[in-house]
């Protein structure tokens, strides 16, 4: 008897496990999100709590990806920085093709600044880079590039380096 509810039990799991894959994951609301450790802390450890679908199931050990979003008005204003609709079609990073709007949302890193993405972006400028954008390049400017970077988005790049990213398609996220 037991045996039989066990496998019961364990259909709907098999069944979202078939339903949700990486390239098609599953949709969640963070429930909670609570920071474990305190600020003065070097690491930071932080409980979560998922909205999960009926039938669904996590035990210990099982691995969750989380892939965060960005803000509508962040999304905007990149939009807007870069004199774009949205409706532009991209290819992802699957070659997928979807909106840019999407992309900017759900596929592209616009938050935090990188010194990778200011890379790309001189890259991308190639010979026409400002003088202002080659001083933050190569590794003997490592440290303007970190201090450029500090505190600042993608938004502030493409802002203070206007024109350079003329096709949605050109990557520098």
């Amino acid at each position: 008897m037991s045996d039989q509810n066990s496998a019961t039990l364990d259909a709907p799991a098999k069944a979202h496990a078939q339903k949700y894959t990486r390239n098609q994951p599953y949709s969640s609301a963070v429930q909670v999100n609570t920071r474990l450790t305190g600020p003065e802390s070097e690491k930071e450890t932080i409980h979560v709590e998922l909205e999960l679908e009926e039938g669904m199931s996590y035990l210990p050990g099982d691995a969750v990806g989380i892939i965060p979003t960005n803000r509508d008005p962040q999304v905007d204003a990149v939009l807007q920085a870069l004199g774009k609709t949205g409706d532009e079609r991209v290819l992802d990073h699957y070659k997928v093709e979807i909106s840019f709007r999407e992309a900017l949302a759900t596929r592209l890193a616009i938050g935090k600044l990188t010194r990778g993405s200011v890379n790309q972006l001189g890259k991308l400028a190639a010979d026409k880079a400002p003088k202002a954008l080659q001083a933050l390049l190569g590794p003997d400017n490592k440290a303007i590039a970190e201090e450029y970077v500090w505190g600042r988005e993608f938004l502030d790049l493409i802002k203070d380096f206007p024109g350079i990213i003329s096709e949605p398609q050109h990557r520098v996220m």
